[in-house]
């Protein structure tokens, strides 16, 4: 059984977060998670996968110790967790990008690519910042999406037919259920 607990711009780690479309601190977040940390240590599952993504306004210290406390509490309560990290994110709209290829006579899967090492230095201190914290708890795993994604430096955006990603950084469905065997591993 797979049961997901998700809220828009939550994360699920022990942070403050600012609602940036609201103008204010985002309240709602916290008292959620809190409540879906309750229900998540109740229903005792047998693995826990959390996943966020890396822009939240937060420094990398305080996602650490964030992340830090929220892998505490599984610990003591027992349960297995993995934390995935942030997918690579293209840094423009993949389907504008490659339906303007296309209308221009360009090849969509040479014009669309970015460079894989190119991340943000926020998505590589966040990322640092979560594998610390699962090494400090001496709890959970850390995956790293991204090598599944761009395996080389060079992240293509279509290939085989299919568009990797739905905007400017989130995959497809249907990519990510072509990812599912290397996630699953």
């Amino acid at each position: 059984q797979l049961v997901s607990l998700t809220k828009s711009s939550c994360p699920s780690v022990e942070v403050d977060v600012f609602a940036t479309a609201k103008r204010r601190q985002y309240h709602e977040c916290s008292q959620w998670r809190g409540t879906m940390q309750q229900r998540i240590l109740a229903m005792k599952p047998a693995l826990l996968i959390l996943a966020n993504s890396s822009r939240h306004g937060v420094s990398p210290a305080q996602w650490q110790d964030g992340t830090h406390a929220t892998l505490q509490q599984l610990r003591s309560a027992g349960i297995n967790t993995v934390l995935i990290g942030d997918t690579p994110r293209p840094g423009f709209d993949v389907p504008q990008c490659l339906a303007r290829a296309e209308w221009q006579g360009r090849d969509p899967q040479r014009a669309c690519v970015f460079q894989r090492n190119a991340r943000a230095a926020e998505d590589i201190a966040i990322a640092a910042a979560e594998q610390r914290a699962v090494q400090q708890t001496g709890h959970g795993s850390w995956v790293d999406p991204g090598l599944a994604i761009c395996p080389e430096n060079e992240c293509k955006v279509f290939s085989n037919g299919l568009v990797h990603y739905s905007d400017n950084n989130h995959l497809s469905a249907t990519y990510a259920r072509q990812l599912a065997p290397a996630l699953q591993a």
